[in-house]
């Protein structure tokens, strides 16, 4: 615990609570953030801060935010990276909220024991494909307008353990569409899902 940096916390039940505060915190902080975001977009107040982004970095920020919670459910995550890192022109800053919303949404419909890769690969005309992939509870193609849509959320067991705003899916689209970008999903019920979003180079 990053507490313990003023001195060890013997009590397991202590340690216990802090565990169950700072989890609280992060999801009360990304509920928030989730929806000022979803305001922002919906109200056209989201502008691109435009910069060069090295996509590597900017995919191993977010598997590092990512990877306590995913060590915690007993999920393996995979890096798929190009060799050379490849930059591009856009918003980091919304790069990594795309990324890191949809990594967060892998680990939680993926049951432990699972596998979670993240990479990216660019495009003959210069943007970069980022996919998600996760072997977790899969969507039904019926039901894949609902997951994009504001405030949708799929009924389903797990879904219910993990009530949110039902927002993450629609920031990453709006995100996308911000850059004149793409997203898609493919997904089978019990077998996984995979989440492809371009994002093209602005210079």
């Amino acid at each position: 615990l990053e507490v313990e940096l003023y001195g060890a916390i013997e009590n397991e039940r202590y340690r216990s609570y802090i565990r169950d505060i700072r989890r609280s915190g992060l999801h009360l902080l990304d509920l928030i953030n989730d929806i000022l975001d979803f305001s922002k977009i919906e109200a056209g107040k989201m502008d691109l801060r435009l910069e060069v982004c090295d996509c590597s970095a900017t995919v191993k920020d977010a598997v590092r935010q990512i990877s306590h919670q995913a060590d915690e459910q007993g999920l393996t995550l995979d890096l798929d990276l190009p060799a050379t890192p490849v930059t591009i022109i856009a918003d980091g800053r919304q790069l990594f909220r795309a990324l890191l919303n949809l990594l967060s949404n892998a680990v939680k419909f993926t049951p432990s024991g699972g596998r979670i890769s993240v990479g990216y690969r660019q495009q003959d005309d210069g943007a970069v494909a980022f996919a998600v992939r996760d072997s977790g509870i899969g969507i039904a193609e019926a039901d894949i307008e609902t997951a994009l849509s504001p405030f949708g959320q799929i009924d389903s067991d797990m879904a219910r353990r993990y009530r949110g705003t039902g927002l993450g899916l629609s920031i990453v689209k709006g995100i996308a569409d911000l850059h004149h970008g793409s997203l898609d999903i493919f997904s089978e019920v019990g077998v996984g899902t995979t989440i492809t979003l371009v994002i093209p180079d602005h210079r």
